[in-house]
């Protein structure tokens, strides 16, 4: 029983250090000081660098220590970097520095602890389910994933810490199913595996920078579901391995995985993909730790995790990181891709097998293709899309005589409205709607500013969002289809650009010269422009709170999930300037730095109270 704790609470420790600090907060405190995307790329690329060094660095260190010193050494090692991210001056190099070192730190960690794990633990596939499953869930408790960065960051120290602290004693008896498979079967594992973490890391971080998304599927309300669905799993998974499953196990796993990412995409799907990604996630979890050393025997074990957790955990999670970085959603194309990649080498077998047959199919598929294309070409076009639909419609209300939809380049309108468009672009669009005049604001980015349901609701009541518009009430438009293919219309945005707004966001600041005025005009501007949803007392029970998907934030009591952080209120400042795209929240970009810094000591004043 104490061999099997004692794999149990290893497992919980080094997935829990992964899961909550190298993934999620020591990325949150990078983008908390503003790091810019390229920079993020090149930090994340260190990670991934020395994760891949660590898995390697095992091999000649087994031959000096024995595995036991290695892994508590490693340990303390982990443990010291989540405090060096707190403390760390912003510096991008010391940033690339501190994620080389966790890189480093964890590949040996994760190489040692696959390699002997079934000397570390007693019934080892119920163990390293549970164990996995318990790191999961715990990275899901409320009071954890929503604690600040730097206390997760703290957390993860102590966590790790324990472990090098702890006395390691060897459990004898089997450790895996017997002698080692063969080479190809590996590699074939190596593919699988590389596909399901890349799959897996991409969906993680587009879920996590996509406040929509966030809110539909790994929202506060969420996080117990998570936790438990995450749990179940994995001891489930534990069993299967067990019997022999591991093919269905990862098929499983990637169906999971491709299909919640799929869903996370639309808006009344995305329920469903908060219990298909965690399921997902934590079948494969546990495969891949078993798999180089309990799966596939002993012999060997080490040189197959080096390779595994190299190709695979730091390759994969690098390759998905940095694709997602620049998406808002998982592509078709992505889900797919990976796919074809884990079947190959099952259709390779068949092809050899099989191969009049297969090329049977092929012609057969390549004419069914290629008359699907020709008839997409011959027939007519939809002109009745939501999107064309309604275009047509802000043709025809005249919205061109009070709107622009044109962001001069290089100028202020890039703060305020989005990213410029090419002219010529826009000028080969018939008819062209740059605008005759602009009244109101800019509306060619405006999907990246409001939110559908904003949209709708200042369409039908102006004033109840705008006080001071002069727009008139276009609530006849939804008496037909008119009106939501118009929202349709404006909410339309390229992935590229939404990247590029976020950049903008996260470069923008006050003016270090302009100072807040008085706390009545704090009050008069928060009557303005926040007291129909926030409510007088600031506790998101304004007259218009009952409108929106999430109830506006509580701004007395939280919690504040989009500013958390304690930086002088520039977060908060940011939120109020460009409000919080894949929400609700709108920002409020014609305010003055002033006004904005006035607004920021009244939220904060409403805070103390």
């Amino acid at each position: 029983m104490r061999g099997f704790l004692q794999g149990v609470i290893w497992v919980t420790g080094v997935y829990f250090y992964f899961l909550i600090f190298a993934q999620f907060s020591f990325l949150e405190i990078l983008e908390s000081r503003g790091l810019a995307a390229g920079s993020l790329k090149g930090v994340m690329g260190a990670m991934a660098l020395g994760g891949m060094a660590g898995s390697v660095l095992v091999l000649p260190l087994r031959k000096m220590f024995s595995w036991v010193s290695m892994m508590r050494v490693a340990a303390v090692f982990c443990a010291a970097m989540p405090p060096l991210a707190v403390l760390s001056p912003s510096n991008p190099v010391v940033h690339i520095a501190i994620a080389a070192g966790i890189g480093l730190g964890l590949g040996v960690l994760t190489v040692l602890l696959a390699a002997h794990l079934g000397r570390l633990m007693d019934h080892v596939y119920l163990g390293a389910g549970l164990g996995t499953g318990l790191a999961y869930m715990l990275s899901n408790l409320p009071w954890i994933f929503q604690a600040t960065p730097s206390a997760r960051c703290y957390l993860t120290a102590a966590a790790v810490l324990l472990l090098g602290l702890l006395p390691i004693h060897p459990v004898t008896g089997k450790s895996g199913r017997g002698k080692a498979r063969s080479m190809r079967l590996f590699l074939v594992g190596v593919v699988c595996f590389t596909m399901l973490v890349w799959l897996d890391s991409a969906a993680f971080y587009i879920i996590q920078h996509n406040q929509e998304i966030k809110l539909g599927t790994w929202g506060e309300s969420y996080l117990w579901r998570n936790a438990i669905v995450h749990l179940l799993v994995a001891v489930f998974s534990g069993w299967l391995l067990l019997r022999g499953r591991i093919i269905l196990v990862l098929a499983s796993a990637f169906a999971l995985l491709g299909v919640a990412g799929l869903m996370a995409s639309e808006d009344g799907l995305r329920s469903i993909a908060g219990y298909l990604y965690p399921a997902g996630v934590s079948l494969y979890s546990v495969a891949l730790i078993l798999y180089p050393a309990v799966w596939l025997g002993q012999q060997g074990a080490t040189l197959r995790a080096v390779v595994l957790f190299a190709v695979a955990g730091w390759l994969g999670s690098a390759m998905g990181i940095g694709m997602a970085q620049d998406l808002n959603k998982v592509p078709e194309a992505f889900v797919v891709v990976a796919g074809i990649v884990m079947i190959f080498p099952a259709v390779w077998c068949v092809i050899k097998d099989r191969k009049r047959e297969v090329i049977v199919c092929g012609m057969v598929a390549i004419l069914c293709v290629a008359w699907l294309s020709l008839s997409k070409k011959s027939g007519p076009s939809n002109e009745n899309d939501p999107i064309s639909l309604g275009r047509e419609v802000y043709i025809s209300e005249g919205c061109i005589h009070c709107h622009s939809r044109y962001v001069r380049p290089e100028t202020r309108d890039v703060t305020l409205w989005g990213p410029a468009r090419d002219l010529g672009t826009i000028t080969r669009e018939s008819p062209v709607i740059i605008g005759n005049r602009r009244q109101g604001p800019d509306l060619l980015q405006v999907g990246l500013r409001r939110s559908k349901g904003w949209m709708r609701q200042h369409f039908i009541d102006p004033k109840s969002l705008s006080p001071h518009s002069t727009m008139p009430s276009y609530a006849h438009l939804f008496e037909d289809e008119r009106g939501d293919a118009l929202v349709e219309f404006l909410a339309a945005f390229d992935e590229d650009d939404f990247a590029k707004r976020q950049q903008t966001i996260h470069r923008w600041a006050p003016a270090s010269s302009t100072r807040a005025k008085s706390a009545d005009r704090g009050q008069e501007l928060y009557s303005s422009h926040c007291m129909s949803c926030h409510g007088g007392q600031g506790r998101g029970d304004g007259v218009l709170a009952g409108l929106w998907a999430k109830p506006p934030a509580n701004l007395v009591d939280g919690p504040f999930a989009f500013t958390s952080v304690d930086d002088g209120g520039l977060m908060l400042a940011r939120v109020i300037k460009f409000g919080i795209p894949g929400t609700d929240m709108p920002g409020h970009e014609l305010l003055s730095d002033s006004d904005v810094k006035t607004l920021v000591d009244y939220v904060r004043i409403l805070r103390t109270k």
